[in-house]
């Protein structure tokens, strides 16, 4: 990749520096592409993750979109196959982002504002107000 453009995502990730510093192992070429070796460019895939996790999931999501529609067209069913050779890495970059734990959490949140309505709920009922524990329930079943 050129200098220039690995410098700019190495500014987005929040990582000092120039790019052929990286890794001992990098080098700039006579051409000026910086040449990294797997191990710093996945370091580097890491950190922008975490930098800019919206970016790297919105990305995905479009190009997963993207090759689900494609491979709805008559004759180009392949692009489902390719979009499964790609899911591991894709569920990886996702986990790089964050947003995995970030989902978990919210789970666990809304687990626990549910537990609290039916326990409001509970104590209206336990409270003379049954029509209004019922709406309550009612209304956490998604009914």
């Amino acid at each position: 990749m050129s200098e220039t453009e690995l410098q700019r995502i190495m500014d987005r990730a929040g990582l000092d520096g120039e790019p052929a510093r990286l890794h001992p192992l990098a080098f700039r070429d006579r051409r000026g592409t910086v040449h990294l070796p797997l191990e710093a460019a996945v370091a580097l895939a890491q950190a922008f993750a975490a930098a800019e996790p919206h970016t790297v999931v919105g990305y995905l999501d479009d190009t997963e979109e993207e090759m689900r529609l494609r491979g709805n067209t008559p004759g180009e069913r392949w692009w489902h196959d390719y979009l499964r050779e790609k899911a591991p890495g894709y569920a990886l970059a996702r986990r790089w982002a964050g947003l995995e734990q970030e989902a978990e959490l919210l789970r666990r949140e809304i687990g626990r504002l549910r537990g609290l309505v039916a326990s409001a709920a509970s104590e209206l009922k336990r409270s003379g107000h049954e029509g209004s524990a019922r709406r309550l329930l009612r209304a956490l079943e998604g009914r």
